[in-house]
């Protein structure tokens, strides 16, 4: 198998397998989405808990790799060296829905950083759950419960913190805001890149809903993240993900192939600070078969809407007789 290509965040058709490890016994083996070209990003899902101390931090990753099963752990390390390798960035979120993390101070915050950099990055702890030799490629923030009050004393020590310790290696920043706007914790902190969360929002509806004849939708606000990007963000260069779900049991306002392929091809063209799409999750990706079908209705509906070849084609979820890049017809 031909080496990827090195991930390019400055790209307007990046893909970002947001989130992996949350599925259940529905979740995708990590090792077979390293060998597909489906997906640039994989984001593991979460660090879920945070009460003052290094002891008290813990994840979930799968079916296998927690505290309590920490020998499944080094089998994903492997998984994730092979993504990296194959050109994929792997990540690491923290928070999620069921998340408790409490950051009471600035300092209780820093000294968060200095353990998820020690356990998740480039620095040293006996307790590293994928090993030494497993160094992920950045932090996402996915903040949904709770206060976001020292969130970003929390990055910008880490990041400091890795300086001090003499780590040179480029870390990236992403964050998963619901897509109600502001969301103040992104204007202190250098985000490289937003996953908005165009769904589940009932109290302000800013969703995929797809009725406006010119541009494709009518309350998605992909126009207010722009201008923020532009603008305010702390990083001018920061790309803004259209978050998606994957099936219709995954989140609301869902948009088929169809729909989306039209908007992802408006907003790739009228944006640009627009750089790919979020999908939640592995797990629902899998059931509903983003293969084939979904795949080609996003690389012929792109095509049209570009007049140019795009890497966005989510053809092989299953396996590589739809990976090499080009457009296939089958019959059901």
């Amino acid at each position: 198998m031909a080496q990827a290509a090195t991930f390019d965040m400055a790209r307007t058709d990046n893909t970002s397998l947001s989130y992996w490890g949350q599925g259940g016994q529905g979740e995708p083996d990590l090792i077979d989405i390293c060998h597909k070209q489906t997906y640039d990003t994989v984001i593991l899902a979460f660090i879920t808990t945070y009460a003052g101390s290094p002891g008290s931090l813990t994840y979930s990753f799968g079916n296998d790799c927690s505290q309590a099963e920490i020998d499944g752990c080094a089998k994903l390390g492997e998984a994730i060296q092979t993504c990296q390798k194959n050109g994929k960035l792997v990540t690491v979120s923290v928070g999620g829905a069921d998340s408790s993390i409490s950051l009471s101070s600035d300092e209780v915050a820093e000294k968060f950083g200095e353990t998820v950099y020690n356990l998740f990055l480039g620095g040293k702890d006996q307790s590293r759950p994928f090993g030494d030799g497993v160094v992920l490629d950045g932090i996402d923030l996915d903040i949904e419960g709770g206060s976001t009050e020292h969130f970003p004393a929390f990055v910008n020590h880490m990041w400091e913190y890795a300086k001090e310790q003499g780590d040179t290696k480029k870390y990236y920043l992403t964050g998963a805001p619901q897509c109600p706007f502001p969301d103040h914790v992104l204007n202190q902190a250098h985000f490289d890149a937003v996953y908005v969360q165009f769904y589940n929002n009932e109290e302000w509806p800013c969703g995929l809903l797809v009725d406006d004849p010119q541009y494709g939708w009518k309350t998605f606000n992909f126009d207010t993240w722009n201008t923020w990007a532009l603008n305010t963000s702390l990083n001018y260069d920061v790309k803004i993900y259209i978050g998606a779900p994957a099936s219709a049991q995954a989140g609301n306002y869902y948009a088929d192939a169809h729909t989306l392929a039209k908007v992802i091809g408006a907003a790739q063209k009228n944006y640009s600070s627009y750089g790919g799409v979020m999908m939640w999750d592995a797990a629902a990706a899998q059931v509903v078969g983003w293969g084939w079908r979904i795949g080609t209705t996003f690389f012929s509906h792109l095509q049209r809407l570009q007049n140019s070849h795009v890497r966005l084609a989510f053809f092989q979820f299953y396996g590589d007789k739809y990976g090499d890049g080009h457009e296939h017809r089958h019959g059901r």
